[in-house]
Parts: structure tokens; C-alpha cells; sequence
């Protein structure tokens, strides 16, 4: 089945090949054959997210392959070129996938082509390997270090990262591999600071959630966060919450993370859930934990097996497993004062008369209540 290519010029390649890199018209993009090399095609979701992440830009280029020489410049047309096919697809399926989704919305989705030609399916099947199998995936370190170069709260959050006073100052790996005195991934330290405050709005976002093509999760929770918060009071806080990590358990001394039950992000992120659902570390908009909390904080048994455990594992159940058990350690021996938490409206629950008792402190009356 034949295809057009338009804007068409051919390349000389170093070994001796010859390309045509052009643009497919949209009519061809439904004309592509799909190699039994080829991954299926991915689920309308996956594919409706890649719609949005294209809509307004050009994808890259799909590299595409006819077994034969065969090509038929189109008269009056200068850089347009009938290829007779089949043209399979060796990479780039779903891009045109989503293209054709475009498309059929009205909406412009140029996609460039490289054409070669004379190939096998032999040849096919190894550079696809070659495109796909070798790739390095571009971690999430590197796309939220680009992502914070335009959004205000994460260029600053970014920012304390690279300054001395702070407890994570060269801590946090905002590149493709960690370094051994790297102690946590940006991913990790944005999804803590959205989970620390996420009694302003949304905060829990998984790993995989985390990015999405345009823009990501992270990035609109971390912007609603601090439109209610204000951005320098969300990296005060930040710098408190990391500041008390460094005086319970020490953080700027770490060399080796494995080591170190607080950092794991299961620990990171269920630690600043509780901080968060809980009205006793707040003043406002500002994190405030009482001495006698943070002296409770800093006895959690981190080096008991089974804390350790949990923190280690991956995934929901962790953090749930690791919630009730610091929120049963904070409250532990305590008569009253307990942690007063959130109800859905973002105010403390209600607390019935039974658990209201009058004490004199003093030469004053107090109200204390028990939770």
C-alpha cells in the first residue's frame, strides 16, 4: 500500500545507505504496516496521554523501512515522493498512533519520517532491537530538573538544594544516575514536599503518575500547594522538615544511603503524611512541631527489623503499613494532647464532651482534651 512523502530530500549515511527524511501526509499514517517485531499497541489511555503531551508540537521523527528501492517523485510537486510499500514501521507506533488521534480531532500533527530502503526482515528485527532495547530511558530526575527550570515552586525548591545551610544540600540527584553521596531522587524530594503539604491540597502522587507528558502531576500539585501557602513559606517548611531529619537522625554526614532508614522514600513520604494530617505540627500555613513531639519523633525505632522492614519495601502497602505504626509511637503513654488529626473539610475533628476535661494551670483554667 503506497504512501506520500512530502518536504522529501535523500541523505547519504556514512555506511553507504541512503535515506529519505521527509514528512508522511496524514493520510499515509494509517497505511504503515506493524512488523510481528513490533510491541501491540498501547491502551487508549497511554494513548490519549501521548495526544496531549503532542497536541501543538511535532514528535519525533518515526524511522520507517520499504524492502524494496523502489520510489516515484510526484510531478509538480517539488520534495514529494510516492513510495509503492510495504512500509513498516520500526519505530515509532504509538507516536503515529496518537498522531492519527489527532488528526481525526481536526487537529495538525506533522510527523517526520526517515525512509530506508532495501531492508529485511532480518535487518528490521535488529534495529529495532538496536532503537528500543538499547535506549536508556531519560530518567525522572532529568525531566523534573528541566521542569523546574520554568516552574517557579520547583526552580526553588530545586534551588535550597544547592545551598550549604540546608540538611539535603547536595543530597538530591538531579541526574541520570546517583551518585554513592546522593542520598534521594528529585522525584522523591518533590513528591515528599507535596505529600508534606498536602492538607493544602492534592499531594499523593505515585512514581509512575509522577510524569505525564506536558505537564506533570507533581508539578500542578506543587503549584496549587503554594498558591494557598505561599512559595517562600512552602521552602521554609521544606527546610524545617529536612532540618528536623538532620537534628533526629542526621542527613549532611549520610555517605550510604542503604544504611539509613529515614531516607527511604517510603519513610520520607509516610512521615510527611503524618505531619501533614495532623493539626499538632501547624501553626497556619507554617510547619511547627512542639518540643515534646519532636522529642517523641526522634525515639522511633528505625533499627527495629520490622520498621525496617516496611520502609525498605516498595510500593502503597508500605506506607500504609508504616503510618499507623508512627501514629501509634507519637500517641503512645499519652493521656492527652494526642495527635489531633484532619477530618475531610481540613479542620479538626469534633470532640465530644466526655473527652473535654477543665484543669487549673496556675492561676488559670485550661481546657485539655483527649483525642
Amino acid at each position: 500500500m503506497s504512501i506520500k512523502i512530502v518536504n522529501g530530500a535523500f541523505q547519504d549515511l556514512d555506511d553507504g545507505n541512503i535515506v529519505l527524511r521527509g514528512v508522511l501526509t496524514p493520510e499515509s499514517l494509517g497505511k504503515l504496516c506493524i512488523g510481528a517485531y513490533q510491541r501491540e499497541k498501547l491502551s487508549d489511555a497511554r494513548i490519549e496521554a501521548i495526544i496531549t503531551g503532542l497536541e501543538g508540537k511535532r514528535p519525533p521523527d518515526v524511522e520507517l523501512a520499504q524492502r524494496s528501492n523502489d520510489f516515484t517523485p510526484v510531478d509538480g510537486e517539488p520534495g514529494a515522493f510516492v513510495l509503492p510499500g510495504p512500509i513498516y514501521n520500526v519505530d515509532g507506533q504509538q507516536r503515529v498512533a496518537a498522531a492519527i488521534g489527532l488528526n481525526a480531532q481536526g487537529k495538525k500533527c506533522p510527523v517526520g519520517a526517515v525512509v530506508n530502503f532495501g531492508t529485511t526482515d532480518k535487518w528490521e528485527r535488529e534495529r529495532f532491537r538496536v532503537l528500543n532495547q538499547l535506549r536508556l530511558r531519560v530518567s525522572p530526575n532529568v525531566l523534573l530538573r528541566s521542569e523546574a527550570c520554568a516552574q517557579p515552586v520547583m526552580r526553588a525548591l530545586k534551588e535550597l538544594t544547592d545551598d550549604s545551610s540546608f540538611a539535603m544540600y547536595g543530597k538530591v540527584c538531579w541526574n541520570q544516575m546517583m551518585k554513592r553521596s546522593e542520598l534521594t531522587t528529585a522525584l522523591t524530594y518533590f513528591e515528599t514536599v507535596a505529600q508534606l503539604h498536602s492538607r493544602f491540597g492534592p499531594g499523593k502522587s505515585g512514581a509512575k503518575g509522577a510524569m505525564q507528558p506536558g505537564k506533570s502531576t507533581l508539578s500542578n500539585s506543587l503549584t496549587g500547594q503554594s498558591a494557598k501557602v505561599g512559595k517562600q513559606i512552602m521552602c521554609d517548611n521544606v527546610v524545617v522538615f529536612y532540618g528536623l531529619m538532620e537534628e533526629w537522625w542526621g542527613v549532611k554526614t549520610l555517605v550510604y544511603r542503604q544504611s539509613a532508614t529515614h531516607m527511604k522514600g517510603a519513610f520520607m513520604l509516610t512521615l510527611a503524611r503524618v505531619l501533614s494530617d495532623h493539626n499538632n505540627f501547624w501553626k497556619g500555613p507554617r510547619l511547627s512541631v512542639p518540643n515534646v513531639l519532636k522529642k517523641k519523633i526522634g525515639t522511633l525505632p528505625l533499627h527495629d527489623t520490622q520498621v525496617l522492614a516496611i520502609a525498605s519495601s516498595q510500593g502503597r502497602a508500605a506506607k500504609m503499613l508504616l503510618y499507623p505504626l508512627i501514629v501509634n509511637h507519637l500517641n503512645a503513654g499519652r493521656g492527652t494532647h494526642k495527635l489531633l488529626p484532619l477530618n475531610a473539610a481540613g479542620v479538626p475533628k469534633s470532640v465530644s464532651r466526655k473527652s473535654k476535661r477543665v484543669v487549673r494551670v496556675g492561676d488559670r483554667r485550661e481546657t485539655q482534651i483527649a483525642v
